[in-house]
């Protein structure tokens, strides 16, 4: 039955991306943007290195909770610089707990639009990988 399930879904996909006839729908299909890990310009966030330290030390707030059961560690971040510079698909590759995961998180959000990265000239969605340390 499992089995059953997940090749009528991966049937699902396959037609959804072809952009194939689905019953009365047709829908288009759309390009799928190549996210790529190393390119041959990596997004810089602006000032650089230096300021993006000072933006994630002026912005985090050590969670109540960790700092109370005196949690210190660091939490490893992956998002996406999109074309247009700006942060998307936060996620947390390697957390901590204690409110640590959340708030690391919501600092990486809140970072203003990055320089893209570019591959032969042309801006393009760079995977980009952070570790945010918490200390008292």
């Amino acid at each position: 039955m499992m089995r059953f399930l997940i090749a009528a879904m991966m049937m699902f996909v396959v037609f959804n991306l072809k952009g194939q006839e689905i019953g009365d729908v047709d829908v288009p299909a759309t390009p799928i943007e190549e996210t790529y890990i190393v390119v041959q310009d990596m997004p810089e966030y602006p000032g650089g290195d230096e300021a993006r330290v000072k933006f994630i030390y002026h912005n985090l707030q050590y969670p109540s909770d960790a700092k109370a059961k005196r949690i210190q560690g660091t939490v490893f971040v992956t998002f996406v610089i999109d074309t247009a510079g700006n942060v998307r698909d936060a996620e947390i590759l390697k957390g901590m707990g204690y409110g640590c995961d959340e708030e690391a998180l919501r600092v990486v959000r809140l970072m203003p639009r990055w320089n893209p990265g570019k591959q032969s000239g042309k801006a393009v969605r760079v995977q980009f990988n952070m570790a945010i340390k918490f200390s008292l």
